[in-house]
């Protein structure tokens, strides 16, 4: 039904009126005639129909015959579409535009996706895929896989294989990272310990203790012997392993000045446009841009139908700023220690425990200087290699 409507569009299709003394008549004589006519519909004292346009002059002599009249109420169609535009040469241009991309864009290349596994610089692998001469725009008929995928495993060093797959105008190229195997557990060690603190707690899977629990230990304090003497006199040695939790001090201080030279909003901001097709990036405004300012920017991928297209755009903010100096009161300098202080422990004291902390602050010299003491608890063994004279 469907392909039937789309036929009758693109010949061109009409509704008539037919009124008069035997419009069934009419119908029964163009039924004749071979003139196929549908979706009828009485009203009253007439009928209406559709036909086919280039058969409507053929029903001028069946009329007269018949003694009815006909109207013309309704012209839809492809043919009536382009009389009605026929002196719009913009619309014949653009369509011929049109179907010009439609058949010549599918033979570029027009999204490159990277799929890594593993430890894969993804940065690497486009750089490289650039160098290659594969990039957006590059025709189809010159992107050869077999080949790229070598060359590429050549040219990045962190990329031990690689895939180049092509569907339409997508390319996808899957790679796989150097799998960086951990050391073998080989060789004699010790444990010992990377702080002083005090032992909380011992675990250990290889080795001798050398220490308990609630002993006080310093930095580089033998903790688990590698070195085991038997009852029999002989000696083994072995690599030591396991974890000695110990509470430690800690202390993170942060410096924040009462005076200080920022840069403030000073005027209206400017925005820019571009839009980049095939890597051919367009300024969307004239002129250009001095004096001191922020800039940032907003870029947005063109997607029709979730395809991605080989189109950008991107919107640059400038921001006029100057030079001001600031100057911040104890309280104010307080709240912006503590808040930079929160994030130095964060940053700092990661995957440690924090049982306790107390924050001490000091002003001198204009500067507030916020120090925190925390008593943490923390793994504080270390492998150490065991040297054994032969």
């Amino acid at each position: 039904m469907l392909f039937l409507r789309w036929l009758r569009w693109l010949s061109g299709w009409v509704r008539v009126s037919v009124s008069g003394r035997y419009p069934e008549r009419f119908l029964n004589l163009c039924a004749h005639r071979g003139i196929p006519v549908w979706h009828f519909a009485r009203h009253k004292e007439r009928i209406e129909c559709s036909l086919f346009a280039r058969d409507y002059k053929r029903l001028r002599a069946l009329r007269r015959g018949c003694g009815v009249t006909l109207r013309l109420r309704r012209k839809r169609g492809l043919p009536f579409l382009c009389r009605r535009y026929r002196h719009r040469w913009g619309l014949l241009v653009g369509a011929a535009l049109f179907s010009a991309f439609l058949a010549v864009m599918p033979r570029f290349v027009w999204s490159i996706e990277i799929r890594p596994r593993g430890n894969v610089d993804v940065a690497a692998v486009r750089q490289a895929l650039g160098d290659l001469g594969l990039t957006v725009g590059t025709p189809l008929r010159d992107l050869d896989g077999g080949n790229l995928r070598l060359k590429l495993a050549l040219a990045v060093p962190s990329v031990s294989w690689a895939a180049v797959n092509d569907d339409g105008t997508a390319v996808t190229v899957e790679v796989r990272g150097v799998e960086e195997k951990q050391a073998p557990a080989e060789g004699y060690a010790n444990l010992v310990a990377t702080r002083e603190g005090q032992i909380t707690a011992l675990y250990v899977r290889s080795g001798s203790a050398a220490v308990r629990v609630g002993d006080a230990v310093t930095a580089g304090q033998l903790l688990v012997s590698g070195t085991e003497v038997y009852a029999d006199g002989r000696t083994v040695f072995r690599r030591s392993e396991g974890k000695v939790v110990a509470e430690t001090t800690r202390q993170v201080a942060v410096s924040v000045p009462l005076t200080r030279t920022e840069r403030v909003p000073c005027g209206a901001p400017v925005r820019r446009r571009v839009v980049s097709v095939f890597g051919l990036t367009l300024p969307l405004y004239v002129g250009g841009m001095s004096g001191d300012y922020d800039r940032t920017v907003v870029r947005a991928d063109l997607v029709l139908g979730g395809v991605t297209l080989p189109a950008w755009t991107a919107v640059a903010t400038f921001t006029p700023v100057a030079e001001r100096r600031v100057t911040l009161t104890p309280e104010q300098a307080k709240a912006e220690a503590d808040g930079a202080l929160k994030t130095a422990l964060k940053a700092e004291l990661e995957g440690v425990d924090i049982v306790e902390q107390g924050t001490d602050y000091r002003m001198e010299k204009g500067v507030l200087t916020a120090t925190a003491t925390c008593l943490c608890r923390e793994n504080i063994a270390r492998a150490e290699p065991l040297l054994v004279a032969e």
